[in-house]
């Protein structure tokens, strides 16, 4: 009777716990004030590393959306800021331009490709083989491990069961 304790509460650990693993990051959103920084350089080292701006700070570092966090501790560092948040803008500004050009590009490709698959007969995709994206993780391998340590608990359970008949 204890070991079918036991082996439940491996199981069911192994379920629960297990999975919990995979998941790290480097900081939880809203855990990082201006109380967390010394000097407005470490401000401007954080604002700039994580690519926050004036629309984008989900530390809400800058309250009044002007583009400047802290602004006790960045005084006199104001125009740093600025010249990183129009750094900031114009970035976005050709990462956009370079999307819909790309979007037409890709839009032609397709229509060439389509055009050739028809000609040749299907091809398979260029795309296949390539590298698995950023949000991979590893809940297939603890979900066979739980299947697994179910399949051995279940198996043990039948076999006692067989030899006391």
């Amino acid at each position: 009777m204890i070991k079918k304790w036991i082996i439940g509460i491996t199981s069911v650990a192994f379920v629960s716990l297990g999975g919990m693993a995979a998941v790290s990051a480097d900081h939880e959103e809203g855990t990082i004030n201006c109380s967390n920084f010394d000097t407005g350089e470490e401000v401007y080292e954080f604002w700039t590393s994580h690519g926050y701006h004036s629309e984008n700070d989900p530390e809400r570092l800058d309250g009044d959306s002007d583009g400047v966090p802290c602004e006790s501790l960045t005084s006199g560092m104001e125009s740093e800021f600025l010249a990183y948040e129009a750094e900031q803008a114009s970035s976005e500004e050709e990462a956009t331009e370079e999307e819909a050009t790309e979007e037409e590009a890709t839009e032609e490709e397709a229509d060439d490709e389509s055009a050739d698959e028809s000609a040749a007969g299907s091809e398979e995709s260029s795309d296949e083989g390539d590298a698995l994206p950023a949000t991979a993780t590893s809940y297939p391998t603890m979900i066979l491990l739980s299947l697994l340590t179910a399949g051995a608990s279940a198996f043990i359970l039948i076999r006692r069961k067989v030899a006391q008949a």
